[in-house]
């Protein structure tokens, strides 16, 4: 996945015109990305599950939709797609699962995937997340006390380094 941003929103209203796509799916759609409802990793695989579906068109499989970025973004690293299809279903209800098939790209009997057309759910994994403000707060604590012990020539375990740099990534 790429740090690419998406504000191309031309081809949502090319759909609008062609097609009777619903119109809450369009509208969810919009509101995820503007509001950030989704991880940056988790909105690049809904975004890509949506335009390579056209919302409402038929269900793929994480193959066919792998393939599909290799072929319209021109990725060859397209790993992580399986994971974040599933964290889409089970801690955001954003996607669901369709009927099993015949996967086109990689031959093999596949799961496919599909919008749901509707805002995230809050689920129990992320309700009991702390808040980013608690998890910058923590963060800064850890970085005086290390700098503490750096000061008074103390070691620093490993450990408080990468406790940091989680709390920083959770925290935003």
């Amino acid at each position: 996945m790429t740090d690419e941003t998406f504000d191309d929103d031309g081809w949502i209203d090319d759909i609008e015109i062609n097609t009777t796509v619903r119109r809450t799916s369009i509208e969810a759609y919009r509101r995820i990305k503007k509001e950030g409802l989704l991880t940056k990793a988790g909105f690049t695989v809904y975004d890509r599950l949506c335009r390579a579906t056209r919302f409402d068109g038929e269900p793929i499989t994480a193959g066919e939709l792998k393939q599909f970025v290799r072929n319209v973004y021109g990725l060859t690293h397209v790993d992580g797609y399986h994971k974040r299809l599933s964290e889409l279903r089970d801690d955001y209800g954003v996607v669901r699962e369709g009927a099993a098939r015949k996967c086109r790209a990689t031959g093999f009997k596949a799961t496919t995937w599909i919008s749901n057309g509707s805002l995230p759910v809050e689920s129990k994994k992320l309700a009991s997340m702390p808040p980013k403000a608690d998890l910058r707060a923590a963060a800064a604590q850890f970085k005086h006390w290390r700098n503490r012990a750096i000061l008074n020539n103390e070691p620093v375990p490993d450990a408080v380094d990468v406790t940091i740099a989680w709390l920083v990534r959770r925290g935003g």
